[in-house]
C-alpha cells in the first residue's frame, strides 16, 4: 500500500521540482512524523525547587519525547537558571547576556543534530525505537558508555517480551499499579509459555495453544506452577488483545477483530471460592514461633497478622503508612487508631487497632530506619510475601493457600452480620453506599472504637 506520507512527499516535489529539496524534505517529512519531540531544557529533576540544593546553576539535558521521555545531560557546564530562555525559541536557548551564550546555544543544536539524524536513519531502515533507545545509542556512541540493552529492532521481529516491555513502560503513567501488576504478569505468562515468540506469531492458532497450556498442561508440565482458571485466562487475554491491537495501530497492520473471539473459555465472571481462616487457624498463625532458617518469614507473618485485624491492603494500603497515621482518641495511647487514604480510590479509613497489631509494630519500631511502618530498609512486594505465607501455612500445618488476600478476606468475614455496613466500608476505605451514610461522618469516637474492638477482639 502506498503510504500517505510517501505521497505528501511526491506531491510536494512536483511543486518544488527541485531534486535536492526533495531529498531534504523526505528527511524532514521522515522525522516529524515518526513522532519524535526533541527539546533542550535545563534542571528537569526540580533541584532548584529544594531546600536543600547546593547550587544556583543548573545543568543541561536534551529531552526526547514520544509517549515516554528520555533525559540526556549534555557535556555542559551548568548555568544559572536566570540565563535560560524558557520559550526555547529558534535555536536560542540560552541568552545572549551569558557570556558563553552562543557557544553553548552552538552545542545544544549540534547535539540535536546527530539525535535526529539518528531517529531518521532508523525510520529509513523501518527501525522501531523508542525514547529509551535512542538515549542508549546517545550515551554508548558519544559518551562512551557500555549498556547491555535490547538494540532496537524491525517491527516484524520484535519479541513479545519486548514490546510488551514498551507498553508497560508508556502505561505507567496512566495506569493504576494493579492493572500494571495484570499486565507484567500477562508478559510473564507469555515468556514461560513461547519466550522466542515475536509479535508477529500471534495467530489464532497461538492463543489456543496459550489457553491449552495454562488451562490444562501448565501443572504436569512445571513443578510446583498451577493451571489457570477461566476467569483469570480471560483477563490475561483480554490485555494481550489490547496490546496486541497497539502493535497493529503502531505498524500500520490490519488488525484481525475475529483473532480473540470464540475461544472456548467458559468464565463466569465470579470470583472464586472465598478463603476464609476459623479463629483455630488465625491463633496457630499468631502463636507460631519461626526458629532457625524459618526466621526469615517472621516479618511476612507479622504483616498477615496486621492485615488479619485491620482489613488493610497491602500495596495498596500498608506499605505507604508512616508514623504520623497512628492517631490516640482522647489522647490516650491505650486506644490506638490508624488513619490514612487507600491509593487505588482516595478513600480514607479509620481503623481501631487491637494488642496483636501493637505487638506488630512495636516488633517493627525495633529496626526503624525511616518514618514509615514497614521500613524501607525489609520492606518486600506482596508476591515474596505471598510465598513466604505459603511456607508458614506449611510449618503450622494448615491445609490451605494461605496468602495476602486471605488476611483481608478473615477480617472481613469476622466484622459480617456483627457491626453496621457503614462501620465496615469506613473501616476499609469502601465507598459509603447512600448519601445518609456519605453525610453521617460523626462516628470516629470511643464508642464506635469500643464497638469495634468488641468484635475484632472477640475473634
Amino acid at each position: 500500500m502506498f503510504k500517505k506520507r510517501y505521497f505528501l512527499q511526491y506531491t510536494i516535489c512536483i511543486i518544488l521540482n527541485n531534486p535536492v529539496s526533495f531529498d531534504l524534505l523526505c528527511d524532514l517529512l521522515n522525522f516529524i512524523m515518526f513522532g519524535f519531540k526533541i527539546s533542550a531544557v535545563i534542571d528537569p529533576q526540580g533541584l532548584r525547587s529544594r531546600k536543600n540544593r547546593k547550587s544556583d546553576s543548573f545543568p543541561i539535558y536534551l529531552k526526547i519525547y514520544k509517549g515516554t521521555k528520555s533525559l540526556i545531560k549534555l557535556q555542559l557546564d551548568n548555568i544559572p537558571f536566570r540565563y535560560w530562555n524558557d520559550k526555547n525559541s529558534s535555536n536560542k536557548w540560552v541568552k545572549n547576556s551569558f557570556h558563553l551564550a552562543e557557544y553553548y546555544n552552538d552545542e545544544i543544536q549540534k547535539e540535536k543534530y546527530k539525535i535526529e539524524g539518528f531517529i531518521i536513519e532508523c525510520q529509513k531502515s523501518d527501525r522501531y525505537i523508542t525514547p529509551g533507545d535512542v538515549k542508549q545509542w546517545y550515551e554508548s556512541k558519544h559518551l562512551g558508555k557500555s549498556i547491555n540493552k535490547r538494540n532496537p529492532v524491525r517491527s516484524e521481529h520484535i519479541l513479545i517480551k519486548d514490546y510488551f516491555d514498551i507498553v508497560i513502560r508508556e502505561l505507567k503513567h496512566s495506569k493504576k499499579s494493579n492493572t500494571i501488576k495484570v499486565y507484567n504478569t500477562t508478559r510473564d505468562h507469555l515468556q514461560e509459555f513461547a519466550p522466542k515468540a515475536m509479535m508477529k506469531d500471534i495467530t489464532k492458532d497461538f492463543i489456543r495453544q496459550y489457553i491449552n497450556y495454562f488451562s490444562r498442561d501448565r501443572a504436569t508440565k512445571k513443578e510446583g506452577a498451577k493451571n489457570l482458571n477461566p476467569n483469570s485466562l480471560e483477563k490475561y487475554i483480554s490485555k494481550i488483545g489490547r496490546v496486541y491491537k497497539m502493535y497493529c495501530n503502531e505498524f500500520q497492520i490490519p488488525l484481525d477483530y475475529y483473532l480473540f473471539r470464540d475461544l472456548g473459555i467458559k468464565a463466569t465472571g465470579k470470583a472464586e471460592k472465598t478463603i476464609v481462616l476459623s479463629q483455630e487457624q488465625s491463633r496457630k498463625i499468631e502463636n507460631l514461633i519461626l526458629t532457625g532458617k524459618d526466621q526469615r518469614y517472621e516479618l511476612s507473618r507479622r504483616i498477615f497478622i496486621i492485615l488479619s485485624n485491620t482489613g488493610l491492603y497491602y500495596d495498596d494500603g500498608l506499605i505507604h503508612l508512616k508514623k504520623e497515621n497512628i492517631k490516640f482518641l482522647d489522647n490516650n495511647p491505650e486506644f490506638m487508631i490508624l488513619e490514612g487514604k487507600r491509593q487505588k480510590n482516595n478513600n480514607s479509613f479509620w481503623i481501631p487497632l487491637n494488642d496483636k497489631v501493637k505487638d506488630c509494630l512495636k516488633w517493627l519500631d525495633f529496626i526503624h530506619d525511616d518514618d514509615y511502618l514497614i521500613p524501607a530498609s525489609i520492606r518486600t512486594t506482596s508476591k515474596t510475601i505471598n510465598l513466604h505465607l505459603k511456607k508458614i501455612a506449611e510449618i503450622a500445618e494448615l491445609d490451605i493457600n494461605l496468602s495476602i488476600e486471605v488476611a483481608r478476606n478473615t477480617f472481613s468475614s469476622n466484622l459480617k452480620n456483627k457491626i453496621s455496613d457503614y462501620l465496615i466500608d469506613e473501616m476499609l476505605g469502601h465507598s459509603h453506599k447512600s448519601v445518609r451514610d456519605k453525610n453521617y461522618t460523626n462516628i470516629r469516637n470511643l464508642e464506635t472504637y469500643f464497638e469495634i474492638m468488641g468484635v475484632i477482639n472477640g475473634k
